[in-house]
């Protein structure tokens, strides 16, 4: 339910061409993950004005390059909220996390083993999280191919380009200050428009 309320709520504010997906472990059926809902949000053209909007409703950005934001909510000053969110946001056709997902889905067997790494990766690098991330990268990168050479039957595709007729969005950018952190930093504020609305059948 955590991602279905999310996903309601970004359709309301974000260009109906950008397509959000449930990824992370919360996205493969049947294994224990921690209550932390991930969200890939592909975008056609600039991240920025999308990155601006996110930000507007609460979103905090945590980490920027040229073809990545990512955004946490849920963190407040006296720790973890009740619901807490990642958000990551990229160009259209970056999306591997899908693939995985997919293919762990249609193959519980191998779901269940990513659990089993989880669990003891978790006992050996606690409070490491990048030594974490990087002992399983090999698990993942294996099934994140096997997703892209083998499509499943039934599970919605990753994308993997713009529609033709893409337009661009359409900037009217008013300032305004951040509502949940007060920050006296002006930040710009975007609108768009045509735009057709995609999602995936298989969220939960």
């Amino acid at each position: 339910m955590h991602y279905a309320e999310e996903e309601i709520e970004l359709k309301k504010i974000l260009p109906k061409e950008v397509v959000a997906s449930h990824i992370g472990s919360t996205a493969i059926k049947c294994i224990w993950a921690k209550p932390i809902i991930d969200i890939l949000v592909e975008v056609c053209g600039n991240l920025s004005h999308v990155s601006t909007i996110l930000q507007h409703h609460g979103w905090l950005k945590m980490h920027e390059t040229e073809t990545r934001i990512s955004f946490n909510k849920g963190y407040t000053e006296h720790g973890f909220a009740d619901k807490v969110s990642h958000l990551h946001l990229r160009h259209v056709g970056d999306n591997d996390e899908i693939y995985f997902r997919n293919y762990l889905n249609s193959h519980p067997g191998i779901a269940k083993a990513y659990v089993s790494l989880k669990l003891e990766l978790w006992k050996m690098y606690e409070h490491d999280r990048n030594g974490y991330t990087s002992a399983k990268s090999e698990f993942v990168k294996t099934y994140t191919m096997l997703g892209r050479t083998v499509p499943e039957a039934g599970l919605e595709p990753a994308r993997t380009q713009c529609p033709r007729d893409f337009k661009s969005l359409v900037s009217t950018i008013p300032p305004f200050r951040h509502p949940l952190f007060g920050s006296k930093k002006e930040v710009r504020r975007g609108t768009s428009s045509g735009f057709v609305a995609a999602t995936e059948k298989n969220s939960a």
